[in-house]
């Protein structure tokens, strides 16, 4: 009976990491900013994302999740609304900012030149709620 119990502890505690799993694929952490990422072959523009956000002093008192996504010919990134954030409605000056965030973006990340990156503001689990400048 001992035995029995042994062989399907391996697969409990399979199951058990694989449910406390984000499942948002790959991530990079920088500064208390965890950006993810689906695809393998994005891990170079997710540092280059990174390293922008750094030029930027950009360093969060609290843990900031973002995630880079492909969609058809252009990019988003994934930016989580925050809790404090009560109001649906996104006023000029935020939208300025994130206008000013994208552009920096396009210009420094290189693949951004190519296939734009437009922001996108999402919920905890990156589902799209609003895009203040689509591309």
């Amino acid at each position: 009976m001992l035995l029995k119990s042994f062989t399907y502890f391996p697969l409990l505690l399979l199951l058990l990491f694989l449910s406390c799993s984000k499942g948002h694929g790959y991530s990079l952490e920088k500064k208390n900013i965890t950006l993810y990422y689906e695809d393998e072959k994005h891990s170079k523009i997710a540092e280059e994302v990174l390293l922008v956000l750094d030029s930027m002093n950009l360093s969060p008192d609290h843990k900031m999740d973002i995630k880079l996504q492909k969609k058809d010919t252009k990019f988003q990134l994934l930016l989580i609304k925050a809790e404090a954030y009560k109001t649906e409605v996104v006023d000029f000056d935020e939208i300025k900012l994130l206008l000013e965030f994208q552009q920096l973006l396009n210009e420094k990340v290189a693949t951004f030149r190519s296939s734009p990156c437009e922001l996108a503001i999402a919920n905890n689990q990156f589902e799209v709620i609003e895009i203040p400048n689509p591309l």
